[in-house]
C-alpha cells in the first residue's frame, strides 16, 4: 500500500511549518540588520565628531576575518559568509554616507 503524499509523520515538521521557521529566521535577519545600521550611524555621528575618516578598511577586514572563522566554527561556507560581510558592511557604509549628507 502506498503513503498518501500529505501524510507525514509527527516527529517531521511539515515543509509549511519549515517555510514558517525559515520565514522568521529572515525577519530576525532584517531586524539584526537594522539595528547594525543604527549603529553604523551612530559611530559615523562619532566619527564625524572626532574628525575620523567614516571608513577604516583595516577594522572591516578584521570583521570580515572573524566573521569567517565564526562561520567555520558552525559548518558554514566562509566564502559566503565573506561576501555577506562584505554587503552588510557596503549597506553600513552607505547609512554613514547618508547621513553625512544630512549634516552637511
Amino acid at each position: 500500500m502506498k503513503t498518501p503524499p500529505s501524510y507525514e509523520p509527527a516527529s517531521t515538521p511539515s515543509l509549511t511549518h519549515l517555510r514558517a521557521r525559515i520565514e522568521a529566521a529572515d525577519r530576525e535577519l532584517v531586524e539584526l540588520l537594522a539595528r547594525r545600521c543604527h549603529l553604523a550611524q551612530a559611530i559615523g555621528a562619532r566619527k564625524r565628531e572626532e574628525g575620523l575618516p567614516l571608513t577604516d578598511p583595516a577594522r572591516e577586514a578584521r570583521v570580515v576575518r572573524y566573521a569567517a572563522t565564526e562561520a567555520r566554527a558552525r559548518g558554514l561556507d566562509e566564502e559566503g559568509v565573506r561576501q555577506i560581510l562584505w554587503c552588510v558592511i557596503g549597506l553600513a557604509r552607505r547609512v554613514q554616507d547618508r547621513s553625512s549628507e544630512n549634516t552637511s
